[in-house]
């Protein structure tokens, strides 16, 4: 398998707090080309969100990876190339062993972050967090307004929960982002320039997604931004202040690029599908029934790699939509098993 060069992604991993311990995996050594593994360690949340991408993922508590299962996961994506590991959900921080398990992909010399809403972040966790090596924590807010905010998550209070577990993460030492995102109605109502000026005061740049046809969007192609807002939202970013899922795409001319048709990233959910991205409801596999390599080159060996996502989500795509969107090849799963 022809390896990928190194791409804007690696030079995010390379800009984490703890660069000295990173022992990067140079590309002709990997297994793979993959550079960046998302952990969905629970789907279990306190929030309700209206846009939430996980929200067709079920599993209870009982249905989740063990603790040893997910290390035994972090230590074989750590075997086929992967510099960094973040932990995703759901709200990850439910997990009790959270703490344990940044510990432990530490032990590897790879980055640790974390996708939060910040309810359970107070300066207790955070403390727990940088000790145990976390390098980044993405907090969600999804507007500058308190009372806004609080009803689109469905959890009275969370707001100022998030805003405090933004400072404790930038005390305890931690590098901190708010995870943002822009649609049509808050983009031209001027509520993602009022994030990023939250952002400034903060001292928190904005990680911002555009709107991903998935979970709860599936079918809202009304959310999809044109290219004029595309152009709009573009002129808003800029180094220090927001950025386009990538941290090098901070200027209105950077280039967007879909990580995953890198193959730079992959995804694996709370039951153990293997999927290309967050975002990309397809699994390949399952880490319980075969090895995690053998889903790997399964899965970037499909056509699907094969499609192009012209400066925008893979998922977004006329193309992928057309193809792969409401495919039931396993009736009642989901994601959608290709494999």
């Amino acid at each position: 398998m022809k390896l990928p060069v190194i791409s804007p992604i690696m030079k995010r991993i390379r800009n984490l707090r703890y660069r000295p311990e990173i022992k990067e995996i140079p590309p002709e050594q990997r297994k793979t080309g993959c550079l960046l593994a998302t952990i969905a360690v629970t789907f279990r949340c306190m929030c309700k969100c209206a846009h939430c991408g996980s929200a067709s993922y079920r599993a209870s508590a009982k249905e989740e990876m063990s603790t040893e299962e997910i290390k035994n996961l972090i230590k074989d994506l750590r075997e086929i190339g992967v510099n960094s590991i973040n932990f995703f959900g759901g709200e990850p921080l439910i997990r009790k062993d959270l703490p344990e398990l940044v510990k432990y992909v530490k032990s590897f010399g790879m980055g640790a972050a974390i996708d939060t809403n910040g309810y359970l972040l107070d300066r207790e966790m955070a403390s727990r967090l940088a000790e145990a090596g976390m390098d980044m924590v993405h907090v969600s807010i999804d507007s500058a307004d308190r009372e806004t905010h609080d009803r689109m998550r469905g959890v009275p209070g969370i707001f100022d929960r998030a805003v405090a577990a933004i400072k404790y993460s930038k005390e305890a030492g931690m590098t901190t982002r708010i995870g943002a995102y822009v649609d049509r109605e808050r983009l031209n109502n001027g509520e993602f320039e009022r994030l990023i000026e939250l952002g400034r005061k903060l001292g928190a740049p904005l990680r911002t997604l555009t709107p991903v046809l998935t979970g709860k969007w599936q079918d809202a192609e009304n959310e999809r931004l044109n290219d004029e807002e595309k152009r709009k939202f573009r002129a808003l970013l800029g180094p220090g202040v927001a950025y386009w899922e990538q941290a090098t795409c901070n200027s209105p001319d950077a280039e967007f690029i879909c990580a995953c048709l890198e193959k730079d990233y992959l995804y694996i959910t709370v039951l153990g599908d293997v999927t290309p991205c967050v975002y990309v409801p397809l699994s390949f596999g399952n880490i319980h029934r075969e090895p995690l390599r053998n889903i790997v080159r399964r899965m970037w060996a499909s056509n699907l790699f094969k499609l192009k996502a012209c400066n925008q989500c893979l998922t977004n795509t006329d193309t992928f939509r057309k193809k792969y969107v409401n495919l039931k090849a396993k009736p009642g799963a989901y994601p959608t098993w290709i494999g």
